[in-house]
């Protein structure tokens, strides 16, 4: 995933089957790389802090 350099962001998956939501990293900016769970219906949001 690509961030703007400029700020900082929280980055969570969520799993809409399970209906749960997990932090995958905080203060994530530039190129960031993370594993995803190998599930189809995933999302993926990155929040700026």
């Amino acid at each position: 995933m690509i961030l703007p350099e400029d700020r900082t962001y929280k980055i969570e998956v969520i799993d809409t089957w399970n209906e749960t939501r997990e932090t995958v990293m905080e203060g994530a900016k530039g190129i960031v790389w993370f594993d995803m769970p190998g599930k189809e219906k995933m999302v993926v949001m990155a929040m700026a802090e």
